[in-house]
Formats: structure tokens, C-alpha cells, sequence
């Protein structure tokens, strides 16, 4: 809230920064701190022990209203009330639910057949794959022939001569199984 501090007038519009009587610049007021311990009064009751008094509106011209155009009424005729008779009621005709119960376990059953005889087809075809694969167990040997290699130079120089009594010759031995192998069907 905005007011002027020559008149005293305050403006709610914050957009406002000029008192729009005199042109004076606008003064920022500050709200009242608020004391949450307070003590606030309740407003005065309001007094509805007599109602006030009921005016007569009463205009200056009287209002004219125009008078009804009253016809005759229709000659009354003597008629026969009119007879009632209800419509006979026609049973609904039950249809019989059973059927559909019977039908419906049927074809429980068999999709529940189906899907059993499918389960034992798929486990036996397992078990024989499983049974193939280790009866084709293959045993690989290796039969190559053991190649030596032998240093024909003749060399002078004892500084490097080896002393090592096990000799420089080397060679693989492969025709005894030293290492695991696995009985899986991919290596």
C-alpha cells in the first residue's frame, strides 16, 4: 500500500508511484508488525431484535393491467370413462445358463490338456538332447610328431655356455590330458 504524504490519500495500486491529486511521490507505508499474541476482539454482534419497518413501494402512475378476454368454456360431453384393462403379463422366458457353464469347463480342460501334453513333449525332447550330448563325446588327441631343434654352430666362446645340466633341447608333450575340459556341447 502506496499513500501521499502531503493529503494523506493511500493507493492499493503498487504499479503507482505519483499521488494522483497533487503529483507528490508516493510513499511506501510499512504494514503494522503483526503480534501473533495479540488479543483480537470479535466484531459487535449485529441487533436483530426488530426487524425494520416494511415500506409500500407506491409508484407515481398507477399501473393499468389489462383486463382478461374470457371465453366460454367447451360444451361438456357425456362421455364413457374410458375402460382398463391391463395387458396380460408374459412370463420372460428363462434361458437355461447350465450349457454355457458345461462348455466353458470344457474349454478349460482342454486348453489345460493342450498345454500339459506340450510341457511333456518339451521336457523329454531335454532330457534327450542333454542324453546326445554326452554320448558324443569326442576324444581329441593329438598325433603330431615331435620336432626337435638342434644348434649345428659350433660356438668358441665359453663365457655363455650354459652349465645347466638339463640340456637346451625342448619340445611339447600334448598325448597326456593335463588340463580340465568341460562336457559343454560348444568347446
Amino acid at each position: 500500500m502506496k499513500r501521499c504524504p502531503s493529503c494523506n490519500r493511500s493507493y492499493t495500486d503498487a504499479s503507482l508511484n505519483f499521488c494522483l491529486e497533487d503529483g507528490t511521490p508516493l510513499v511506501v507505508d510499512a504494514p503494522p508488525p503483526a503480534d501473533p499474541n495479540a488479543t483480537m476482539r470479535y466484531p459487535s454482534p449485529r441487533d436483530t431484535a426488530e426487524p425494520p419497518a416494511t415500506e409500500i413501494y407506491r409508484p407515481d402512475s398507477p399501473i393499468i393491467t389489462p383486463t382478461p378476454i374470457t371465453t366460454p368454456p367447451p360444451p361438456i360431453s357425456h362421455q364413457p370413462p374410458p375402460q382398463w384393462s391391463p395387458t396380460p403379463t408374459v412370463a420372460p422366458k428363462k434361458k437355461s445358463n447350465a450349457i454355457w457353464w458345461i462348455l466353458g469347463g470344457l474349454a478349460a480342460f482342454a486348453v489345460i490338456g493342450i498345454g500339459l501334453v506340450v510341457m511333456v513333449i518339451a521336457l523329454a525332447s531335454m532330457s534327450n538332447t542333454n542324453t546326445n550330448n554326452s554320448n558324443n563325446r569326442n576324444v581329441n588327441r593329438n598325433s603330431n610328431v615331435t620336432n626337435t631343434n638342434t644348434n649345428t654352430n659350433v660356438n668358441t666362446n665359453t663365457a655363455n655356455t650354459n652349465t645347466n645340466g638339463s640340456g637346451s633341447n625342448f619340445s611339447d608333450d600334448f598325448t597326456e590330458q593335463k588340463w580340465g575340459t568341460g562336457s559343454s556341447g560348444f568347446g
